[in-house]
């Protein structure tokens, strides 16, 4: 399993245990703060939907952002995510 597969993974077993799954019951993505400086949004369905701070998450996507900046969008296969050390 790859460390993309296994972060994906890890967020559907939060969105469980927050009751959220499966994520395409929400009207839009399923939003969630990890802590004080990382925020997702997750798209669980078939097409492009903009989650609460605008951004256009593709479908089956997540966004990411760190500090209220936005630091990646991905997927199970791929994507991309900012890098660097905490500000």
């Amino acid at each position: 399993m790859s460390d993309k597969e296994s972060l994906f993974l890890l967020l559907g077993k939060l969105a469980e245990k927050d009751g959220a799954a499966p994520l395409n019951k929400h009207a839009g993505c399923w939003e969630r703060r990890i802590d004080e400086h990382w925020w997702i949004a997750v798209n669980g369905h078939e097409e492009e939907i903009s989650c609460s701070k605008g951004a256009a998450v593709p479908p089956f996507n997540s966004y990411v952002e760190f500090n209220s900046w936005p630091a990646g969008v991905f997927n199970p296969f791929g994507g991309i995510i900012a890098a660097g050390g905490r500000c």
